[in-house]
């Protein structure tokens, strides 16, 4: 009798103990921000740019490059004028004194160029992307 008490104890408890991470979970997910939400939104559109699959980059770098921008503007993808994979016009791997990157440029903001860019190391392998004034030599 006692050995029955303890297991329907325990069911009982292990029936609260995941109804309550069930709560829980639920109400972290409820709780998440609008940033987070729309960034999460973003990362499962798929844009279409007539550069991608022509850059020799792999699709997840290629597709990374618009959303990576967007960031660092502080723009999101379903606000009017926000920067798109189209809007980039790619230019090709250039080399100069700081090394070698894949170039794309941006559409101006505020009558300022900036440049795109996807660094390679010596394997040719992307270190990192960023944008800015660096741009390809000549």
């Amino acid at each position: 009798m006692v050995k029955l008490l303890i297991i329907i104890v325990g069911v009982v408890a292990v029936f609260w103990i995941a109804k309550l991470a069930l709560r829980i979970s639920f109400n972290l997910a409820a709780a998440r921000s609008p940033y987070t939400l729309k960034r999460d939104q973003e990362q499962d559109t798929v844009e279409d740019a007539d550069w991608f699959g022509k850059t020799g980059l792999d699709d997840a770098t290629e597709r990374e490059l618009p959303r990576y921008l967007r960031r660092e503007l502080g723009e999101y993808l379903d606000e009017p004028g926000c920067l798109t994979a189209a809007d980039l016009r790619y230019l090709g791997i250039h080399t100069d004194a700081r090394g070698s990157a894949h170039f794309w440029s941006m559409p101006a903001r505020h009558n300022e160029q900036s440049f795109a860019y996807a660094q390679l190391d010596d394997n040719g392998e992307v270190v990192c992307l960023g944008w800015g004034d660096w741009q390809p030599a000549g």
